[in-house]
């Protein structure tokens, strides 16, 4: 395994951590959450990213066994200097801990929001958690890249976790400042949600060993989490992490190819799009993007089934023009026109 500085904070991180969005759901149970996490760690892993609102309690016997060899990063969506200075509180209950490496604002998706979650006090309670040593490093979470760069030049966060993968060109904006700052990044959905992995497994260009060569072979990035639900994903994932090559010219090939398969009007995955629960929309856009992807490019017929439980939605979320004006993507991708063709694919009208 290899192993980087997380920006300032000096702090040695594999070039893979496992994301805790893998542990959550009722089916995900203590005992696999343990198994995933030793079996990590036995490989080399050592960040395990973890949130509020991902079972952080499920962590717990791996964490308190192998807590001297984990960086543990946990984040909460908190508005306001008291509900942070709870979550805070709850994390370190939930997870046995005395203290966390890096606590993150989460999901900070506009320069309002960062103004606001600044202005009601939550900077400051992660500011005096850390000075009381209930955390070390103060870190945020972001889809959006304007709002990413206004954290970094306030210099008050010292890691940052952003969404990178094959064609994020526009998160390499992101850089100039993490540089300037020195601010640690962590890559969040460096397979673009599952976009760019063909689930069939035998595809020569859209698999995980290019996805990550690609991501972790910009200097810039310290850490890719990558979300492993089993022991044989961990093994699998450390065995292609182990193989890696990082150069430019593997890069741009890499990058070439997967543009020539996709075009240049592919999801990325990021989540910039979303979320619409603020227009009165509960529309997992990434999920249909994915499924548009495998369909379209993959060949996978499975995805007309798994379209079929969602027709009610698409219709309405179709009927709703006001909704689509909404719908910004940073790389102009046509996200309507692609859910409408998943509703036609399903209406037998493709």
């Amino acid at each position: 395994m290899k192993y980087r500085k997380l920006g300032r904070t000096k702090l040695e991180t594999s070039i893979i951590g496992m994301g805790g969005g893998a542990f959550a759901g009722k089916e995900k149970t203590s005992e696999l959450a343990y198994n995933v996490i030793k079996t990590s760690v036995e490989k080399g892993i050592n960040l395990l990213e973890t949130a509020e609102d991902y079972g952080e309690e499920k962590l717990s016997s791996a964490v308190k066994e192998m807590r001297n060899t984990i960086i543990l990063v946990s984040k909460s969506f908190s508005s306001t200097k008291d509900e942070m200075e709870k979550s805070i509180e709850k994390s370190l209950k939930k997870l046995h801990t005395d203290s966390i490496d890096i606590y993150m604002m989460h999901t900070v998706d506009s320069i309002d929001s960062l103004n606001f979650r600044i202005k009601n006090g939550v900077l400051e309670a992660l500011k005096e958690a850390r000075k009381d040593g209930k955390i070390n490093w103060i870190g945020i979470t972001t889809h959006n890249i304007s709002t990413a760069i206004e954290a970094i030049k306030t210099n008050e966060f010292d890691v940052i976790e952003v969404p990178y993968c094959i064609g994020a060109y526009e998160t390499e904006k992101v850089f100039e400042y993490t540089k300037k700052y020195n601010i640690g990044v962590i890559a969040m959905r460096p397979l673009g949600g599952g976009i760019l992995v063909d689930r069939s497994k035998n595809n020569k260009i859209m698999n995980m060993k290019n996805a990550l060569e690609y991501v972790l072979s910009n200097k810039n990035i310290s850490c890719a989490l990558v979300g492993m639900s089993s022991v044989e994903h961990v093994k699998e994932n450390t065995m292609i992490v182990d193989s890696l090559q990082f150069s430019k010219i593997k890069r741009n090939k890499i990058e070439k190819e997967v543009e020539r398969l996709l075009g240049k009007n592919f999801c990325r995955g990021c989540l910039a799009c979303m979320p619409l629960e603020k227009y009165g929309w509960s529309f997992p856009i990434d999920q249909f993007m994915r499924m548009e992807t495998y369909y379209s490019i993959y060949k996978d017929k499975n995805v007309i089934y798994e379209i079929g439980k969602f027709r009610e939605l698409l219709q309405d979320f179709i009927r709703d023009k006001k909704i689509h004006k909404k719908i910004n993507c940073p790389y102009k991708v046509p996200v309507v026109e692609k859910i409408k063709k998943l509703y036609n694919l399903i209406e037998g009208k493709l």
